[in-house]
């Protein structure tokens, strides 16, 4: 995929070109690189807010991101920055979609998935968020001891050590624990997991709901009342921003697009993307940022 000029270190925009990265500091000025569009992150990005504030979509709801608060966004996962503050500052660690892949990111953080993707954005304590402030400082100077940040094992131990430390957040929130304690709550996530993987190549509910080992009617009554929208709705709108992330962030043909999409046609993309935008794809790429 191509990607647009942006200045070097700031967050990615697709993936990282190297398998970690740290930064602090990141202004509105970078942030702004996400406002035209929603953007599909490959790799696995844990951020923290320094200062100030912003508003952004992340998959398919919004959220108001304020100081000490940490993001973490699983590989797949979309963001559109709406607004940001003038003073908002943000530091971040990332690695690779490739190195998560590797890594079993998915398994060390299974347990939490449905509070990740339901959640993604946590508040922390002041002493706290200084802890992970220090610690992403510490590490935006150690990589550039090559040596020491390229190690696939100790960038394993990195990694390990934010999820395992996030995860104690979400353990430390008991209301929200017993809320995903139910069956209900446990088959919501793991459609959740389930869609991010495959929502290109299956766009029926079905195929969802047989993975779940339920009837078509119980997996679609669990999803729309534990989710708050149906399962189709949510299919939709994860078809829906990566076409517009692809439509406006890279260079792919609208014919392309659609074949990466899962759809057999252009006509049929075409068809499905007006409905659901009010627009054709090229009226959305054309369109003015």
């Amino acid at each position: 995929m191509q990607q647009p000029t942006r200045p070097q270190e700031a967050l990615p925009f697709l993936d990282l070109p190297v398998p970690f990265i740290a930064g602090c500091g990141i202004t509105a000025e970078v942030l702004d690189l996400y406002r035209s569009s929603p953007c599909r992150i490959e790799a696995c990005i844990f951020a923290l807010c320094e200062r100030g504030s912003l508003r952004v979509h992340i998959n398919l709801r919004e959220y108001c991101i304020r100081q000490d608060d940490i993001v973490v966004l699983a590989p797949g996962s979309f963001i559109q920055v709406h607004e940001s503050s003038a003073d908002c500052s943000m530091g971040f660690i990332g690695f690779s979609g490739k190195f998560t892949l590797e890594s079993g990111f998915r398994k060390t953080l299974s347990p939490y998935m449905p509070l990740l993707l339901d959640k993604p954005i946590l508040p922390l304590p002041p002493r706290s968020a200084s802890v992970y402030r220090d610690s992403i400082s510490l590490l935006a100077r150690a990589q550039e001891l090559h040596d020491l940040c390229r190690k696939p094992r100790m960038l394993g131990h990195i990694m390990g050590l934010f999820a395992e430390s996030i995860g104690a957040a979400y353990d430390r929130m008991p209301q929200e624990r017993s809320a995903y304690s139910t069956r209900d709550r446990e088959i919501l996530g793991e459609f959740l997991q389930l869609a991010f993987e495959n929502y290109r190549e299956e766009h029926k509910v079905l195929f969802y709901a047989q993975a779940a080992g339920l009837t078509l009617s119980h997996f679609c009554s669990v999803i729309s009342r534990t989710a708050g929208q149906t399962a189709q709705e949510i299919l939709k709108g994860l078809l829906i921003m990566d076409a517009k992330a692809q439509l406006r962030n890279t260079k792919a043909t609208v014919s392309q697009i659609a074949y990466t999409l899962g759809f057999h046609t252009p006509t049929t993309f075409n068809r499905y993307f007006r409905t659901y935008t009010g627009m054709t794809p090229q009226d959305y790429r054309n369109r003015p940022l």
